[in-house]
């Protein structure tokens, strides 16, 4: 709510005192019962909109280490998603490229079609970036494709768009 508002830092406040709260003091590393890879993402979230992409990474850094550890595919999914986006807009493509690698590959084990095209797109834009057009347009074409199936509007305009500055 206090993002919403605009009041990030004292959201970031409150989400680190609960995190404090609920791990009793032992923070983002805790080994409890509890599965705290949405919280933690929420964290990196602020810290993104608030441009700052390295505090964001140690965050979604600390809840892909919470959902590997609970084995939870969704939460590891969702996590690569962020790191291979806040990796690219640190100039790391090839931690970045790694992330999604990983994450497409959980999606499609999930068969989480959209994800799957999200992450084909940040695919795309990674080789294109590293001087591979030929590999950035298959990746364009199969999240084209899913695109066009699930009848996603973003997607499928995101696809052309980058399919067209590679002609």
């Amino acid at each position: 709510a206090h993002a919403n508002a605009g009041a990030i830092e004292r959201g970031l406040a409150e989400l680190e005192e609960g995190l404090n709260m609920c791990t009793l003091g032992d923070g983002p590393r805790a080994l409890i019962d509890v599965s705290m890879w949405r919280y933690l993402l929420t964290a990196a979230d602020l810290h993104e909109r608030n441009a700052q992409l390295r505090q964001a990474r140690t965050w979604a850094d600390h809840a892909l280490f919470q959902a590997e550890r609970r084995n939870e595919d969704l939460g590891q999914m969702r996590c690569h998603e962020v790191l291979g986006r806040l990796l690219r807009g640190l100039k790391q493509s090839m931690l970045a490229e790694q992330h999604v690698g990983r994450g497409l590959e959980l999606a499609r084990k999930l068969g989480d079609r959209r994800t799957s095209a999200v992450f084909l797109l940040l695919r795309a834009e990674l080789r294109a970036a590293a001087g591979r057009p030929d590999e950035a347009r298959r990746c364009l074409d199969e999240a084209l494709r899913l695109g066009e199936l699930l009848e996603w509007e973003r997607g499928i305009k995101q696809a052309k768009e980058g399919l067209s500055q590679l002609a």
